[in-house]
């Protein structure tokens, strides 16, 4: 898989393979780190998303966020993690990647609160 950062360590895979046990969809992400470079920097600016990446460095979180953003981009689902830090981190930039779509206010409250799948409006192109 292609990363713009890093590969994990071993400790770092083992948390992420022991937490992938209660969260089978940490397991189920095809899209590789660049792909979801392309999307966010496409929907924000060119080098966004190493902005948002480069300072989190806490154990396997890093991975577990990008993978929530990651699934939400392939599937239009938000996941929970933790329901603390890491979710709301994540609400954050997965609100702002649907209104960067055109989504309106009821439809992120939606998804966010896990009513419906989103539906992308906007191709985005590699």
């Amino acid at each position: 898989m292609a990363t713009f950062l890093r590969d994990m360590n071993e400790q770092e895979q083992a948390l992420y393979d022991r937490d992938a046990i209660r969260y089978p969809w940490l397991k189920s992400i095809t899209m590789t780190d660049d792909e979801m470079r392309i999307r966010l920097d496409q929907y924000f600016y060119e080098g966004y998303t190493e902005e948002i990446f480069l300072d989190l460095w806490n154990l396997h979180y890093t991975w577990v966020y990008m993978a929530k953003i990651k699934y939400f981009l392939e599937t239009g689902e938000y996941v929970l993690y933790d329901m603390g830090y890491l979710d709301g981190q994540a609400d954050y930039i997965i609100s702002q990647i649907m209104e960067a779509d055109g989504a309106d206010k009821d439809t992120i409250f939606d998804v966010l609160c896990r009513k419906k799948k989103y539906t992308f409006k906007q191709s985005v192109s590699n």
